[in-house]
């Protein structure tokens, strides 16, 4: 059974945090098949939904905001895995992302992500997002 290893994560996070299209993204390390949930913003299924949801914002980010993730805490066992992130957001315009938001603002929240696999992509998701902070 697959187990992501703490490099491995650091170099999906370094290809979310990109600008590229996400398509080739999810096709990288999603099962096509694949569920996002991402309280409260929604639950995402399959390659088109997550794909749509990851490139709002025509590639910079969702809903004109461009998300960066930074690891703090990261536990991988065969087949899951636990992690703990830092989440900033740049509005580039403004937006109703996580409530009314104005260009040039900038947004902090912590999250949990846990993640299960199916052979080596990954075929679940649910994020637990703490208390945004205000700009």
């Amino acid at each position: 059974m697959f187990k992501m290893t703490r490099p491995q994560f650091q170099e999906y996070l370094a290809k979310f945090n990109s600008n590229a299209d996400k398509g080739a993204f999810f096709d990288r390390y999603y099962d096509p098949d694949a569920v996002f949930s991402h309280p409260p913003i929604g639950v995402f299924k399959g390659r088109e939904e997550i794909v749509r949801y990851l490139n709002s914002g025509k590639n910079e980010g969702h809903d004109g905001v461009r998300e960066t993730i930074r690891l703090r805490e990261f536990i991988s066992i065969e087949g899951k895995m636990a992690v703990e992130v830092d989440l900033e957001w740049n509005c580039f315009r403004d937006t109703v992302f996580l409530g009314a938001r104005k260009k040039g603002d900038i947004i902090h929240a912590g999250c949990a992500g846990f993640f299960t696999f199916k052979g080596s992509r990954i075929i679940h998701v649910e994020l637990y997002v703490n208390q945004v902070s205000e700009p």
